[in-house]
């Protein structure tokens, strides 16, 4: 149960990195060619698309998580049976 809730997290956080990354790149590329700092503009962007992807990010999570605790539960509910 811990495993699948892992590679649910790490496969959410790949997909919110994707849907970051074509802004941030466009960002910095702004940025670039207007002779501004493209770090600043990154940092900035990230903190945007950060906060634009976030509801999508926890819904999976969460979703992750109710499935871990479920099999957790059932698994202990399971073992306690025998003992």
């Amino acid at each position: 149960a811990r495993k699948t809730y892992k590679e649910k997290v790490a496969a959410a956080k790949k997909d919110r990195e994707a849907e970051m990354k074509p802004s941030i790149d466009a960002a910095v590329k702004d940025a670039t060619a207007q002779g501004k700092d493209p770090l600043v503009a990154r940092r900035d962007a990230e903190k945007k698309a950060s906060a634009a992807t976030r509801k999508s990010y926890d819904a999976k999570v969460e979703a992750a998580k109710k499935e871990r605790d479920t099999a957790l539960a059932a698994a202990r509910k399971k073992g306690a049976g025998k003992a």
